[in-house]
């Protein structure tokens, strides 16, 4: 009876939590999402090397659809590259799939949980709003951005998937209350990300690339001299036709008055 009490009496203060992993999972899906988000990191590297200038856009030509949305001002962050801020979402869930896996066992595993909670709705979201501004807003699409995109929906599916969420504590890490409080960091972090940049939107200039040039008149080709025409001088009437014939003709054509020997 003492042991069952203290057993119970561990259990409510959360010190009785499993530290295995779950045998319904399988084992794969934990280092695909690793992939995936180390993946993101270095991808989201390069997004943001390329939005500083610093490199430029592999096998892109110039005024492609990738540069024109790296060059808007949807990319930044009080000028801070979007793709520097996705490299630490994207570490940190690389870590809380370390902690999770079950490398350090305890209260680690289930603070691993909670990252990865947190980093997954926040990848959700953002992933859901960027691909939005994409589509309907900017009309451009971003092949690279859209990479580090489907890389983040991935992850935070199977994260969903196969999270020990669940009102009984001998069997599931978290309760429904931890996963719902880790969620709401997940979207205030998202909140932080996309106020700032609607509030930009809406009290800034319309964005440079958005803006159509317009388009140049027709170049016209330069007015043609004009064709001086001489003036033909009037002739008495027969005089015009002497003039047209050839040398030696109009000596043998009898003159106007001459008469006609017998």
């Amino acid at each position: 009876m003492g042991l069952h009490a203290m057993s119970a009496d561990n259990l409510d203060r959360g010190e009785n939590h499993p530290t295995t992993v779950p045998t319904d999972q399988p084992r794969w899906w934990m280092p695909v999402v690793a992939l995936a988000a180390v993946a993101a990191v270095l991808v989201s590297g390069y997004l943001a090397a390329v939005t500083l200038g610093w490199v430029q856009v592999v096998a892109c030509a110039t005024g492609s659809c990738t540069e024109w949305v790296l060059k808007s001002h949807w990319s930044r962050w009080f000028g801070v590259p979007v793709g520097a801020l996705s490299v630490p979402l994207y570490a940190t869930m690389t870590a809380g799939l370390i902690l999770a896996r079950g490398v350090v066992v305890g209260p680690a595993r289930r603070l691993g949980w909670m990252l990865l909670i947190v980093t997954a709705t926040a990848a959700a979201g953002a992933a859901a709003w960027f691909m939005w501004l994409m589509v309907f807003h900017l009309s451009k699409s971003c092949g690279l951005c859209i990479t580090v995109h489907a890389l983040g929906m991935a992850a935070a599916y199977f994260i969903a998937l196969y999270a020990p969420v669940g009102g009984d504590r001998r069997r599931h890490l978290l309760s429904p209350a931890d996963a719902l409080r880790a969620a709401s960091v997940g979207v205030l972090l998202l909140a932080v990300l996309i106020g700032p940049q609607i509030w930009k939107a809406s009290t800034s200039p319309p964005d440079p690339v958005l803006v159509r040039p317009a388009a140049a008149a027709p170049e016209r080709s330069p007015a043609s001299p004009p064709v001086a025409v001489a003036a033909k001088p009037i002739m008495a009437c027969g005089a015009e036709d002497a003039a047209t014939q050839p040398a030696g003709t109009a000596a043998l054509m009898p003159r106007s008055g001459d008469r006609s020997s017998p």
